[in-house]
């Protein structure tokens, strides 16, 4: 069994990891308007290059892998994460799937 402060530390380690160079990417369709997105919607909180701000707890994005964020995105776009900032809700709601596909293509390539 792992304490909470075991949890903790492996969380801190891995979190610390490098990133692979190929971490999984979409199949690059719609990457420019993705940009724009990215750029009108989401940079505000997860920053230029998906870095995140750790103290207003938005998460970074780069590095992250194409499928992990698009299913986090349809889920938060669905309803069916609960725990999401209501400002990302409100403007991925709109967002079809293959928005949304686009835009976790570019996100995973920074």
């Amino acid at each position: 069994m792992l304490s909470p402060q075991d949890i903790a530390d492996v969380a801190v380690y891995l979190s610390k990891l490098p990133s692979p160079a190929d971490n999984g990417r979409g199949g690059g369709q719609g990457l420019d308007a993705a940009a724009r997105a990215y750029a009108k919607d989401c940079v505000l909180c997860h920053g230029a290059q998906g870095e995140g701000d750790e103290a207003l707890f938005y998460p970074r994005v780069s590095h992250e892998h194409y499928r992990y964020l698009l299913r986090e995105m349809i889920e938060i776009r669905d309803g069916v994460r609960r725990n999401a900032n209501p400002r990302m809700v409100e403007v991925i709601r709109p967002m079809s799937d293959a928005q949304l596909d686009a835009l976790a293509d570019y996100m995973s390539r920074f």
